[in-house]
């Protein structure tokens, strides 16, 4: 259900009622749109919200202009988190110096999940 989800755009909130919007024709539409995942979605909504939440699914019109998806805005946060994370090694003196004494350049920067004292 997520990745289908995550096609969709926040059209809207009124009071209780989120409004989703696809594409129309997509396959995501049909999925979320099904009135059992709209129950489901609804009822996670309203965990989160603490209150009741209504979900409706709505075709968004050939042409009509649309907030960027979810799984959109999650990429060009991820890859602004990338690019901030590379300018920053960047400018760590340490990093500095290897590229002076090396005459390279940090091209990719990956992030690693620290190791439990208990594993190293």
């Amino acid at each position: 259900m997520a990745p289908f989800l995550a096609q969709g755009t926040l059209v809207k909130t009124e009071g209780e009622r989120v409004i989703l919007g696809y594409p129309r024709g997509s396959v995501a539409f049909t999925r979320i749109g099904n009135e059992e995942t709209r129950r489901v979605v609804a009822r996670v909504c309203a965990e989160l919200a603490g209150r009741p939440v209504q979900v409706q699914v709505v075709e968004l019109a050939e042409g009509q202009t649309a907030p960027p998806s979810m799984a959109q805005t999650r990429q060009v946060r991820e890859r602004e988190q990338k690019q901030a994370l590379l300018e920053k090694t960047r400018a760590n003196p340490l990093v500095k110096q290897a590229l002076a004494t090396f005459g390279s350049d940090v091209v990719e920067v990956r992030q690693g999940v620290p190791k439990k004292e208990s594993e190293a």
